[in-house]
C-alpha cells in the first residue's frame, strides 16, 4: 500500500516538474523576444491545521475550486528528503528565481544540529521553489511560517477539541480515549517540528493571515474567504517601493 502511494506521489511530482520546465521554456522565449509574460504566478495558500478538523479535506476543496496544485505534507516531505528529486525541483527555476532562492536560503536558520540542517535547507529550497512557481496549496511542514508574506496567504484551521475527538473517532473507528491519544501525539509532533526548525509556536494566531474555526462555519465557505484575501493582498502597496 505504501509503495503504491509513493509511486503515485512520485508520478505527480514528475508531472509537475515537467509542467514547470515547459512553463519556464515559454517564459524564457518571451523574455528573449522582449515580450511580457502573460501573468505573474499566483500566491500559494499555506494550510496549518489542528488534527481532527478535516484540514486535508478543506485543502483539497481549495485546490479543486481554485484550480491550484495540492502539495500535502507527505509530498513535500518526500521531495525534501530525496536529494535527486529536490534537485530536479529547484532546477526548474529560472536565473531570477535561483537568485531569489539563494537570498532566501541565506536567512537565519536558528539553532539546529548538523544532522537536521541538511533536511531543513532542502525543505526551504523545495517550499520556496513551489512558492516561486505559485498557484498551489501547501499543507503543513511550517510553510506558512517559513515562506515570506509576499509569497503566500497563510491559513490556520482549528476546531474545538470535542469536535476533533468526534471526527477522529469516526475516521478511525476508535473509542474516545484512542482518538484523544492520537490527537495529542500528532499535535505534539507538529508543535515540536515548528519549534525545532522555526523556533515558533504553531498555535500563535498572530503568525497567520487568518485562523478559521471550522466548527463555527460551513467549510464550503473557505474558498470564498481565501479568494477575498487574495483580492485584498493584490491591492497592498509594494513595501520596497513605499520605503524608497
Amino acid at each position: 500500500m505504501a509503495i503504491s502511494k509513493n509511486i503515485k506521489i512520485a508520478s505527480m511530482v514528475n508531472q509537475r516538474i515537467k509542467e514547470w520546465e515547459i512553463g519556464n521554456s515559454i517564459y524564457e522565449n518571451k523574455d528573449r523576444r522582449g515580450d511580457s509574460p502573460d501573468h505573474a504566478p499566483g500566491l500559494v495558500i499555506t494550510i496549518s491545521r489542528e488534527h481532527g478538523c478535516h484540514g486535508a479535506a478543506v485543502a483539497k476543496m481549495l485546490s479543486d475550486e481554485m484550480g491550484l496544485e495540492l502539495f500535502d505534507t507527505e509530498i513535500v516531505e518526500m521531495i525534501a528528503r530525496d536529494k535527486k528529486i529536490a534537485a530536479r525541483v529547484v532546477a526548474t527555476l529560472d536565473e531570477k528565481g535561483r537568485s531569489e532562492l539563494e537570498v532566501f536560503l541565506d536567512g537565519a536558520i536558528g539553532n539546529r544540529g548538523i544532522s537536521s540542517l541538511s533536511f531543513f535547507r532542502s525543505l526551504k529550497r523545495v517550499l520556496f521553489t513551489i512558492a516561486l512557481h505559485g498557484n498551489a496549496v501547501i499543507v503543513g511542514r511550517g510553510a506558512g511560517l517559513l515562506l515570506p508574506p509576499e509569497k503566500r496567504i497563510s491559513i490556520r484551521l482549528v476546531a474545538p477539541l470535542e469536535t476533533r475527538v468526534q471526527n477522529v473517532m469516526a475516521e478511525n473507528d476508535c473509542d474516545e480515549k484512542s482518538a484523544l491519544a492520537l490527537i495529542t501525539k500528532v499535535e505534539q509532533e507538529r508543535s515540536q517540528f515548528v519549534s525545532k526548525y522555526l523556533n515558533k509556536n504553531i498555535g500563535d494566531p498572530s503568525l497567520y493571515d487568518a485562523v478559521i474555526n471550522l466548527a463555527a462555519m460551513d467549510p464550503q465557505a473557505v474558498p470564498g474567504m481565501v479568494k477575498a484575501m487574495q483580492a485584498h493582498h493584490a491591492t497592498k502597496p509594494d513595501k520596497s517601493m513605499a520605503m524608497a
